[in-house]
């Protein structure tokens, strides 16, 4: 009877030290804080049908401030320049950041970050590069 508590016990050790070691989470990367400058390039040049006044015009730049878990983004539009708030979810590469409707997926690279801008209904609008200032 000793015997098969001790191999019971043993058996339940062993699985969760087993467990934890398949369960642990993977290395997550981080959108470095600092300021950027914000390059848009390949802008589609039709306006969105949703959010006419957000579209970035081709070729475009801005200003970009990442603090925390929020990137700041400062451009240009035609009623004037207006700041837009995202919340960044880090990913295995970089992170992710979204207004709940449209998302920008950035990757870290030699110089800063590089990734795509799309809309609610995932039609890429630009491609975004954050280079550090």
């Amino acid at each position: 009877m000793k015997r098969i508590a001790t191999a019971t016990t043993l058996a339940a050790v062993t699985l969760a030290t087993v467990g934890t070691a398949v369960v642990a989470a993977p290395a997550e990367a981080r959108v470095d804080a600092g300021r950027y400058t914000i390059l848009y390039t390949h802008s589609q040049v039709r306006p969105s049908l949703i959010l006419p006044m957000r579209t970035p015009a081709p070729n475009s730049r801005g200003r970009a401030v990442v603090r925390g878990r929020t990137l700041s983004i400062t451009q240009h539009s035609p009623l004037g320049p207006g700041t837009t708030q995202y919340r960044i979810t880090p990913t295995a590469h970089g992170g992710v950041a979204s207004d709940g409707c449209s998302r920008i997926t950035l990757t870290r690279n030699s110089f800063g970050y590089r990734g795509r801008l799309t809309d609610c209904i995932d039609y890429q609008r630009a491609v975004v590069t954050l280079v550090r200032r």
